[in-house]
């Protein structure tokens, strides 16, 4: 009787232990970005990534972001999209969405 009630222990920690590294895992996405106005690279961004994106577009006005091509984790595609350009971006993580936006502007 121990010895089926310690397998079955085992097997439920062995469950456990992959359900969490399988959550903890980065989706990675296709991205095909190039370098180009905030306003439209960002609409790309977030149809690529299959997340909702808040931008304010008076914000993004003659910015340029850069280009985003291969496949990795949409965090760090946006990071790469943004680097330099002054953009600062929030992500949720209950509700996956992110806000991109100048630290200074009301959004």
């Amino acid at each position: 009787m121990n010895s089926v009630i310690h397998k079955w222990v085992k097997l439920i920690c062995i469950l456990v232990i992959l359900s969490y590294v399988s959550c903890s895992k980065k989706e990675h996405y296709a991205f095909d970005i190039r370098a180009g106005e905030a306003s439209e690279t960002l609409k790309q961004f977030a149809d690529q990534a299959r997340v909702e994106i808040l931008i304010n577009e008076k914000d993004l006005k003659k910015i340029i972001t850069n280009s985003v091509h291969g496949t990795m984790p949409s965090l760090t595609a946006l990071k790469k999209m943004i680097s330099g350009t002054g953009l600062v971006f929030i992500h949720d993580r209950e509700t996956n969405a992110i806000a991109v936006y100048y630290p200074d502007s009301k959004i």
